[in-house]
């Protein structure tokens, strides 16, 4: 279910559906895989029209979803992306401050959420899914964890979003109380010349 807030963005519901498609095949390393087809090309429409959205983030986030553990049905990390912000800047790129930037921004959507250190599961509405059972545990773990609601965001919600973190820093800031610097400027000296021409006429 899907409605739209007072700046355009999507706001997205979930709800129990039924019918999702299943599709298999196999990976680029000749593994069998099957899962649920469900809405990873709303989330791509979306990273596609975000004009304010850097560049940078988007490399980060096709990074992230690249890092989803579909491997062995037994281990825990399955379904999980098992990564640091230092590794991702270093798969990256990119600097500290824009890999921690672009974290920040996709855990506001939720897009994205932390487990426990070095890992985090991806919203499982917008990402890659296993089975079927396999999607319904992941999806109550998110829902239990992050709640029922998740964002869309149209094209401006990047911009808008960074310029409202700068405003708000600043506020804070200003509400700590740092007192302003006022620069002590040392008087001028007369030339020496001058000065002399004082002291004779004195």
């Amino acid at each position: 279910m899907t409605t739209v807030d007072r700046d355009g963005n999507m706001v997205v519901r979930f709800e129990n559906v039924l019918g999702r498609e299943m599709a298999s095949g196999v990976n680029s390393l000749d593994e069998y895989v099957a899962g649920y087809v469900i809405d990873a090309r709303v989330m791509f429409d979306c990273l596609g029209s975000a004009k304010s959205m850097p560049k940078e983030w988007f490399m980060l986030w096709c990074k992230i979803l690249s890092l989803q553990k579909l491997g062995s049905k037994h281990a825990l990390e399955r379904g999980l992306v098992k990564t640091s912000q230092r590794d991702l800047q270093k798969r990256c790129g990119l600097s500290t401050a824009m890999v921690n930037e672009g974290m920040q921004y996709f855990t506001a959507l939720p897009w994205i959420r932390p487990v426990r250190r070095g890992l985090f599961q991806t919203n499982p509405a917008l990402t890659v899914a296993g089975s079927s059972g396999e999607h319904e545990e992941w999806l109550a773990d998110w829902r239990a964890a992050v709640g029922d609601q998740f964002i869309l965001p149209g094209p401006a919600h990047a911009g808008e979003w960074r310029e409202a973190r700068k405003i708000a820093a600043k506020k804070a800031k200003e509400a700590m109380g740092m007192p302003n610097v006022v620069p002590i400027v040392a008087p001028r000296r007369a030339p020496a010349r001058r000065q002399a021409k004082r002291l004779a006429e004195g």
